[in-house]
């Protein structure tokens, strides 16, 4: 029963984090834009930021761990969807 409160929290923070992942990148859009088009300042708060964001995904590859996400359909994997396509025409053009 704790395997599956802790995969329950795993996921729920993945997704969490999935979203602040997306919204500080549009975040970092903007404070860019600022610093190009408004006031050449605001690259420092540009600076600052990025290196809050790196933190996320770092912290997205735990509780993905934790919430047991990186199942038999992972990316890459054979059975992930739609691989089959690229493994039957990369085998198809090798035959050549």
């Amino acid at each position: 029963m704790n395997d599956r409160r802790y995969s329950r929290i795993g996921r729920i923070g993945f997704l969490t984090l999935a979203w602040v992942f997306a919204v500080s990148v549009l975040l970092q859009v903007l404070f860019a834009g600022l610093s190009l088009f408004v006031d050449s300042d605001n690259w420092t708060i540009h600076e600052g930021f990025a290196r809050f964001i790196a933190v996320v995904p770092l912290l997205m590859l735990v509780f993905e761990k934790g919430g047991g996400i990186y199942g038999e359909r992972a990316a890459g994997s054979p059975n992930a969807p739609g691989s089959g396509f690229v493994f039957e025409n990369s085998a198809k053009n090798s035959v050549k």
